[in-house]
């Protein structure tokens, strides 16, 4: 075979021919001609070729001593810089991971390499983290990596750490209880990597509800001799408490009924036992509180978390009933509670938010979902159901518009219902017009909360379609001035609007019902009839 390609080579021109080439170096290499080889490796010309044809018939040469041997021979014949051939091989072992070729991979990492530093990218080494299915071989590469590169780098072991915990998957506990078990793991653990100050201790906490994770977290905790070092941040000022806010449940599914009791005691325990994480989770949080662990704004942090809502709760609560909290922001909890589990939490939120001003909260859920308002509607009907009201409306106009051009919910008219109402001026029906604003407008005028003069309603007017104007004129006659009733009962509304459902409910102990009902929802009906004529006709 040789001798077919020799007679090959030498009828073309292969020094001139650089695929030619690569196939006679090739053959030098599986025929052993070492000197021929070594002759091209040290022309300056040619000696990538020989490298490029090494790493080409690699994976076909079955005796590893021979290869180890023609690579040893590489490294000091080529008379590449070292820095060169670090560049090579990185190259070589992120083309292996690209294509999830993890014998050839580990096979390279096995050469003779000379003192150099094997450069790859936390892209790399999270590849072959993720796509191995083995974890021997796993720990075996990230082994040789470690060994190789420790005495360019001594934080080295802390960023394979690190990306071993921040790229996870389910039966890598086996791995990371390899490498933090060795004495150079547990010494490194709680050390600052980078400038960025961040331990892999507090990335690993990230895995806390992880229970084979939590076991050796725990042990390794057990060893500190001095608990300190456990109040570091990071360069964001994060502390390890706040870091263990950073993890997530492993359960699938979140399995919790109606709460149904007033009492603390009871409630938490119906939390605890929908969620398989809570013991431990609540534990360690405590823990860390208790050791001082920084969090500016521990309630917030709760909430934003990826924990499940039961879980996030009685985090809460375990603040909330040790009082330590000096002020609650509510606006922090309502802006991340989930809006269908409203319902089956509202006994406990009805507790948490008796004698509290919920003006804010409601100001800062609208704004926060202005985007999504759909998802929050129920959140923003409890809050206005029980007295959350905006009395500076200017400050979320900007938000009502945006809904009432980009959105469907319904929740701008249920503001116009409990008495608050946008400023309407002429921008609203000549900038960017829609069905909704424009609904929205008449309902503004019918309620009495717009000041608009007769040219302006002329004008506004002039701008909506015939059938437009018909669905409307069937509930409402714009063009007459309201009877004295409907002005008296405007005024009422006006005058109660900070008034909670709860209170409108009493009133029916001393005025007639049918009273109450106009004065809180006003002609809601027909406009709900009116609004969904108009919709579905457009």
């Amino acid at each position: 075979m040789s001798r077919i390609i020799s007679w090959f080579l030498k009828k073309n021109d292969f020094t001139s021919n650089p695929r030619s080439l690569a196939v006679y170096i090739e053959s030098l290499i599986v025929d052993k001609k070492i000197n021929e080889f070594t002759s091209y490796l040290q022309r300056k010309n040619d000696r990538l070729s020989c490298i490029d044809g090494f790493f080409k018939i690699l994976p076909v040469m079955p005796d590893e001593t021979y290869m180890a041997n023609i690579f040893d021979l590489i490294c000091k014949k080529s008379r590449l810089p070292t820095a060169e051939i670090s560049k090579i091989i990185s190259s070589k072992l992120s083309a292996a991971l690209t294509n999830e070729n993890f014998d050839i991979f580990e096979r390279i990492l096995q050469l003779p390499y000379p003192s150099i530093p094997i450069l790859l990218s936390t892209p790399d080494i999270s590849r072959l983290i993720r796509s191995c299915s083995n974890p021997d071989q796993i720990i075996k590469c990230l082994s040789i990596l470690i060994e190789k590169n420790l005495r360019h780098d001594a934080q080295y072991l802390s960023w394979i750490l690190i990306i071993l915990f921040e790229y996870y998957k389910i039966g890598d506990e086996v791995i990371i209880e390899h490498f933090v078990n060795t004495k150079a793991g547990e010494l490194v653990l709680h050390v600052p990597f980078g400038s960025h100050n961040v331990t892999p201790l507090m990335i690993f906490f990230h895995l806390y509800s992880n229970t084979k994770c939590q076991l050796i977290i725990d042990h390794y905790l057990t060893n500190i001799e001095d608990q300190s070092v456990l109040l570091q941040c990071d360069r964001w000022d994060r502390s390890y408490l706040t870091h263990l806010l950073c993890g997530e449940c492993q359960h699938t599914t979140e399995t919790i009924s109606k709460i149904q009791s007033n009492d603390l005691e009871e409630i938490n325990n119906q939390l605890m036992n929908a969620c398989t994480h809570s013991t431990s989770i609540l534990s360690k949080f405590a823990f860390l509180y208790k050791l001082n662990n920084k969090c500016e704004s521990p309630v917030k942090m709760i909430f934003v978390s990826r924990f499940c809502l039961p879980l996030r709760i009685r985090l809460f609560n375990y603040l909330w009933e040790n009082n330590l909290l000096t002020d609650i922001k509510l606006e922090e909890i309502f802006i991340h509670f989930s809006s269908n589990s409203i319902s089956i939490y509202e006994n406990y939120l009805l507790r948490l938010i008796h004698k509290q001003n919920l003006n804010q909260a409601l100001v800062s859920v609208l704004c926060n979902s202005q985007n999504h308002v759909s998802q929050a509607e129920k959140t923003i009907q409890f809050l206005l159901r029980h007295g959350a009201r905006i009395d500076d409306m200017s400050s979320i106009s900007s938000s009502i518009s945006f809904i009432l051009t980009n959105d469907h919910s319904l929740i701008p008219f249920l503001l116009l219902d409990y008495s608050m109402s946008i400023a309407i001026t002429s921008d609203m029906w000549l900038n960017r017009p829609t069905i909704r604003k424009n609904l929205y407008i008449c309902r503004a005028i019918h309620c009495g909360y717009s000041r608009l003069s007769q040219v302006e309603f002329k004008d506004f007017k002039s701008t909506l379609s015939q059938q437009v104007l018909r669905s409307i004129n069937n509930f409402v006659d714009l063009k007459n001035p309201t009877n004295l009733s409907n002005l008296c009962r405007r005024k009422l509304r006006c005058s109660m609007k900070h008034l909670g459902d709860e209170t409108y409910d009493k009133l029916k102990d001393y005025l007639p019902n049918r009273l109450v009902q106009s004065i809180k929802l006003y002609e809601f009906k027909e406009w709900l009839t009116c609004y969904h004529a108009v919709i579905n006709g457009s």
